[in-house]
C-alpha cells in the first residue's frame, strides 16, 4: 500500500494562495522521513524513527487518538521502506543492510529475515538499496526493488518465487502489484531512443509475475518515475514523474486518458474516483479528471512535503513533512467548502532542538547570570515563535490560545527559570511588584511576551525570522575575542570592496569562485558562486554515479543577520524559468581567520568546501 517517494530537491517555504481550511490531526516524530505506512484497516500509522547506521526504530501510532502507542528497536540498520500486510498482523521493513525484516508487531516479534536481497552482479552494486516492499493483495507474496531487479518473496519462507531483471543498473525503479495480481508493473526510468538516437522518454512495462517476462510496454513519461498507485476498482492508475506530468493511465488497455501538468511527487484516487489527490512540495491538491481543473487546494504548511499515503476507504490522506511531522487530512469531503477536522497534538515548535553555544574570551568579565538568563528567554521564545507563525492559523482564536499556551509550557520545560529571576530580570516587565502579583507562574508570563515581542506586534517578517537558526549563540563574556573578531570584520571589508568594484567595473570579472557541496545517499548537490553579493549562483543536482540530473540559475546575496552576535546568512533566488521557485538559504561557517570555508542549511546539513 505504501510507496518510498525520494524528492530530488529540498527547498524553503515560500506562499501561495491556498484555501484557509486546513483540517487535519499531527503525529509527532523523532525525525523527518519518507518511510510510513497506513494500516488497510485505517487504524494505525507506522513510521520510521531516528537512528543510525546499525540501529533504527518503528513508531505505531493510534490514528483515532492521535497518540503514540508503540516504539520498537530494530537493530538492522536505517529502514528504507515500511509497509503493512493486508491483514494488518505484520509489518515487512527493508533496511541500507540488504536484508529484509518480517515483524509480527504486537508481540514484538522478527517471525522472518531475508537475506542478500540485492543482487552484487553489477559494477554498481554498492548502490543497490532496497528502496521498495509491497505485499500482494493475498498477503502471500512480497514485491522488492533494487538496482533494477524486482524479486517475489514468499512470505512464509522467505524463498525467492521469482526474479525479474528491468534495468539493470537503475536504483531508482518504482515497481507495484497489480490488483490483479498477475502483473508487476515498473516505471524503470530506462532511456529509451530512436533508431537515430533520439531521446523519447522512460519506459512503463508490466511484467508477468511467473515468466518474468514483459507483457506489455510503452512510453510513460520524460523524465524519472515517484510513484505508481491503482484506484480500488483496479481499473484505472496514476503515475508521477520528475518532467513536471502526472498521467492518469486505463490499465486494460494501458493506454494515458488524462495528463495533469504540474511538479506533483505522489497522487491517490478518492472515493469518487473521478477525483484525484495530488502531493505538491507545500499542498494537497483535488484534481477533477472530468472538469479537467483543480477544485481545492489546501496548504500543508510545510518547507517542503515528504510522501503521501490515503487510507483505503479513501476517507483520509497522510503526508509527511520537513518539521519532522505527519500531518492526517480528512479529505473525504465536499472540496467547495472542506469542513475542519479535530486537530490534536503538534509540532514541538523546535524547541527541543535548541541547544546553546556560548561565546567570548574567558578572560574577560562575565555577565551576570540575569543577563545570561534573559537572553536565553529571548532566544528560545523567538525561535519557538518563528515555527509557530508558520504551524498555526492565529485567525483562529480557539487554535491560537490553546497552541501559544503549549509553546509556552514547552519552552517553560525548556528554561527551567524561576517566576521572580524573569520579574526582576526588567527587561521584559516595568512594574515588578505588579507582575508578581498578576502572574501567577512562567508560562502565563511568557504569554504576554510570545505576543508582546513576537507575534501580533511584529511587522517585520525578518526580525522573527532571524530566531530561526540554532543552536543559539549566548554571549557569556562582554567582549568577543578581539583578534577574531577583527580577522572576520577584515573578510567582511575585503568582500565590501569586491562588490564595491564589481559595481564599478561590471565588464572586469572579479571575486572568487567557490564550491559548496552536500551528498546524501542517493544524490550530490553543489553550489557554485562567485564570493561578491548580488553575484550569480549555479544549483546542481547529480545521482550517486555523478551523472548531472538538473541545473538551476540565481543570484546569491549575504547579510548579517545575527541577534547574539554576528551570523552571515546567504540568501539564493533562483531566476529565469525556475524564479517561481523559493529563495534558499544558509548560515556561514568561517574558519578562525574569517575565511567562508562552509554553509548549513535549514534542515541543519553542513555543505563543505570543495574545488
Amino acid at each position: 500500500m505504501k510507496k518510498t517517494i525520494i524528492i530530488l530537491i529540498v527547498l524553503s517555504n515560500f506562499n501561495l494562495l491556498f484555501s484557509q481550511n486546513d483540517p487535519y490531526k499531527i503525529f509527532e516524530k523523532s525525525d523527518p522521513t519518507t518511510n510510513f505506512c497506513i494500516s488497510h484497516s485505517g487504524k494505525l500509522i507506522a513510521s520510521s524513527g531516528k537512528g543510525d547506521e546499525n540501529n533504527n526504530i518503528v513508531e505505531l501510532w493510534n490514528i483515532e487518538t492521535a497518540q503514540w502507542i508503540k516504539k520498537l528497536t530494530l537493530n538492522a540498520g536505517l529502514i528504507r521502506s515500511i509497509t503493512f500486510s493486508p491483514d494488518d498482523t505484520k509489518l515487512a521493513i527493508s533496511t541500507n543492510k540488504n536484508s529484509i525484516y518480517i515483524l509480527d508487531y504486537n508481540t514484538p516479534k522478527i517471525v522472518l529475515k531475508i537475506n542478500d536481497v540485492a543482487d552484487y552482479n553489477s559494477k554498481y552494486s554498492d548502490y543497490f538499496i532496497i528502496m521498495g516492499l509491497q505485499f500482494s493483495n493475498d498477503g502471500n507474496k512480497l514485491i522488492s526493488n533494487a538496482g533494477g531487479v524486482i524479486k517475489i518473496w514468499d512470505v512464509n519462507s522467505g524463498v525467492l518465487l521469482s526474479k525479474i531483471v528491468s534495468n539493470k543498473d537503475n536504483s531508482s525503479l518504482k515497481c507495484y502489484f497489480t490488483p490483479d495480481n498477475k502483473y508487476v508493473i515498473c516505471g524503470d526510468n530506462e532511456s529509451i531512443k530512436d533508431n537515430q538516437d533520439k531521446y523519447l522518454g522512460v519506459g512503463l512495462k508490466l511484467f508477468d509475475i511467473n515468466s518474468g517476462n514483459i507483457f506489455k510496454s510503452t512510453i510513460g513519461h520524460t523524465n524519472d518515475y515517484k510513484s505508481i498507485t491503482f484506484n480500488n476498482s483496479g481499473t484505472q492508475f496514476i503515475s508521477c514523474s520528475d518532467d513536471g506530468c502526472v498521467k492518469v493511465w486505463d490499465y486494460q488497455n494501458f493506454g494515458f486518458i488524462s495528463v495533469i501538468k504540474g511538479q506533483y511527487s505522489d497522487a491517490a484516487f478518492l472515493k469518487n474516483e473521478d477525483l484525484i489527490l495530488l502531493l505538491g512540495f507545500y499542498s494537497l491538491d483535488f484534481y477533477s479528471i472530468k472538469e479537467k481543473k483543480i477544485l481545492k487546494s489546501i496548504n500543508i504548511n510545510t518547507k517542503f512535503s515528504l510522501g503521501l499515503d490515503v487510507t483505503f476507504d479513501k476517507k483520509y490522506a497522510l503526508v509527511g513533512t520537513a518539521e519532522g511531522l505527519l500531518k492526517l487530512y480528512n479529505v473525504d469531503i465536499d472540496v467547495s467548502s472542506p469542513k475542519e477536522y479535530k486537530s490534536i497534538g503538534t509540532s514541538d515548535f523546535g524547541i527541543n532542538e535548541i541547544t546553546f553555544s556560548y561565546t567570548g574570551n574567558p578572560s574577560n568579565k562575565k555577565f551576570s547570570d540575569k543577563y545570561i538568563e534573559q537572553q536565553k528567554i529571548l532566544g528560545v521564545i523567538g525561535h519557538a515563535c518563528s515555527k509557530f507563525i508558520q504551524d498555526v492559523d492565529i485567525t483562529n482564536q480557539k487554535s491560537y490560545e490553546s497552541e501559544l499556551n503549549r509553546l509556552c509550557v514547552l519552552a517553560d520545560k525548556k528554561l527551567m527559570i524561576p517566576k521572580i529571576n524573569i520579574i526582576q530580570n526588567g527587561y521584559f516587565f516595568e512594574n515588578e511588584k505588579e507582575a508578581a502579583i498578576k502572574y501567577k507562574n512562567t508560562v502565563d508570563i511568557y504569554k504576554v511576551f510570545a505576543e508582546k515581542f513576537f507575534i501580533k506586534n511584529t511587522k517585520d517578517p525578518s526580525f522573527i525570522n532571524s530566531f530561526s537558526t540554532v543552536p543559539l549563540n549566548i554571549s557569556k563574556y562582554e567582549t568577543d575575542d578581539e583578534a577574531l573578531a577583527g580577522k572576520r570584520e577584515e573578510a567582511r571589508m575585503e568582500s565590501k570592496r569586491q562588490e564595491i568594484e564589481a559595481k564599478n567595473n561590471p565588464d572586469k570579472p572579479t571575486g572568487i569562485i567557490r564550491k559548496y557541496c552536500h551528498s546524501k545517499y542517493n544524490e550530490k548537490y553543489e553550489i557554485t558562486m562567485t564570493e561578491n553579493n548580488n553575484s550569480t549562483v549555479t544549483y546542481k543536482v547529480y545521482d550517486i554515479l555523478g551523472s548531472l540530473k538538473k541545473t538551476i540559475q540565481g543570484t546569491w546575496t549575504k547579510i548579517n543577520e545575527g541577534v547574539y552576535g554576528p551570523v552571515d546568512v546567504i540568501t539564493i533566488k533562483f531566476t529565469g524559468i525556475n524564479s517561481g521557485l523559493p529563495n534558499m538559504k544558509f548560515a556561514c561557517q568561517y574558519d578562525g581567520k574569517g575565511s567562508l570555508q562552509g554553509i548549513i542549511d535549514s534542515q541543519n546539513n553542513i555543505w563543505n568546501y570543495c574545488r
